[in-house]
């Protein structure tokens, strides 16, 4: 029963992400943008599933559904900001595709 518990808070925590961003781009002043506020969601996620897993660590059954959770934000994180979404994005075939999906 508690894996189907923690299980049911990973989904949870995949729906706050985003609305981490959100908090992070209209409330924050010092976030500039989307880019720079998922930058920091994505380190608040990380850092939430880490005392989680601290947690279950302390009681000594550490299970798989806040690993994996974290193990995806961790993958997202360097995947896509750094690898992927970074240079697409300021690549000038995704500046003409912006413009022109812009005029649709």
């Amino acid at each position: 029963m508690l894996g189907h518990a923690r299980y049911m808070a990973g989904t949870v925590l995949f729906a706050l992400e985003p609305a981490l961003e959100r908090i992070f781009v209209f409330c924050i002043p010092s976030v500039s943008g989307f880019a720079s506020a998922l930058h920091f969601a994505l380190i608040a996620m990380e850092i939430i599933l880490v005392a989680l897993l601290f947690f279950e660590w302390q009681r000594r059954k550490v299970r798989l559904p806040f690993a994996m959770a974290l193990g995806f934000f961790l993958a997202m994180h360097i995947l896509a900001m750094h690898i992927l979404m970074s240079p697409a994005a300021t690549s000038a075939a995704f500046a003409q595709f912006a413009n022109w999906f812009a005029t649709i």
